[in-house]
């Protein structure tokens, strides 16, 4: 039908929509002849769960003015468990968790996990790995910090745990005379994420 209205138009647009019209068919085959598929794994040495004591930590609520520099509030524990180990262990390896997430510096070079949508923006929280409630000063934990799992080198390290606790904080004087100005809600993930190093 198509080819019946083309042949009032003028010779060569004639030749044009013929030639067309016979290429197409070719440019479809060619199209379905090739396909690709990408295949990637993960081969590890070894495999463990990890699993948290609290799957999520509500920090109870806080007034603006009792927020100090240099302090930590309403401070919780909570642990990361390993269970269902599969493989190999390798010699010299060692099971461990590395940390992150998002947050920011106070002045005083503390690191604060905070997310980037949350509310306040001088306000997070402090993780330490300590069986004990730390305190402000302590070392707290930073992104990219590994702390490993009790091993001996041969067992696999089920039901092995790591003691944390956490705080709620504005950091230093300066970002805490700026928190005392921005009520509101804190959001903060920290990952925990497995390695076999």
């Amino acid at each position: 039908m198509m080819l019946v209205a083309c042949w009032n138009l003028p010779v060569n647009i004639k030749k044009i929509i013929i030639s067309l019209l016979i290429l197409l068919p070719f440019f479809q085959a060619k199209a379905a002849t090739t396909a690709q598929l990408n295949f990637t794994a993960n081969i590890m040495r070894l495999s463990c769960e990890l699993s948290a004591s609290n799957s999520s930590i509500r920090f109870n609520r806080v007034i603006t003015s009792q927020l100090k520099g240099s302090q930590l509030s309403d401070i919780k524990q909570f642990s990361i468990n390993i269970k269902n180990c599969t493989g190999l262990p390798g010699i010299g390896l060692k099971p461990q968790v590395v940390i992150s997430g998002n947050g920011f510096k106070s002045q005083d070079g503390k690191w604060i996990f905070r997310q980037d949508n949350s509310k306040l923006k001088n306000i997070g929280a402090m993780i330490f790995h300590k069986d004990q409630s730390p305190v402000y000063q302590d070392k707290e934990l930073n992104p990219g910090d590994r702390v490993e799992f009790n091993y001996n080198g041969q067992d696999l390290p089920i039901g092995e745990s790591i003691n944390f606790h956490a705080g709620l904080t504005c950091g230093d004087t300066v970002t805490c005379n700026k928190a005392q100005k921005e009520p509101g809600e804190m959001k903060a993930i920290v990952y925990f994420d497995f390695r076999y190093d």
